[in-house]
C-alpha cells in the first residue's frame, strides 16, 4: 500500500518502520496501556477528563486567566 506523501503520520511511520520499528512496537503498547485506562472509567469520568482538557487547551491558547483555581 503506497503512502500518502501529504499525511506526516503515515510518513513517520513507515520511516520507523524501515530505521527502527522497536519505536513502534512501544507506542502501540503505550496506546493500548492508554486504551484500558480510559475504558475502566465511567462515561461521565471520561467526559469530564475531555471538558478539562478542552477548557486547558482553550486557555492555553487564549489571553483569558485561569478559572476557579485552575492552571
Amino acid at each position: 500500500m503506497p503512502i500518502d506523501p501529504t499525511d506526516p503520520v503515515a510518513r513517520l511511520r513507515a520511516w520507523f518502520e524501515e530505521n527502527d520499528p522497536e519505536v513502534l512496537s512501544v507506542a502501540d503498547d503505550v496506546d493500548r496501556t492508554l486504551i484500558w485506562s480510559s475504558l475502566a472509567q465511567t462515561p461521565f469520568e471520561r467526559l469530564d477528563r475531555a471538558v478539562n482538557a478542552a477548557r486547558s487547551w482553550a486557555r492555553r491558547w487564549s489571553d483569558e486567566p485561569p478559572r476557579n483555581g485552575a492552571t
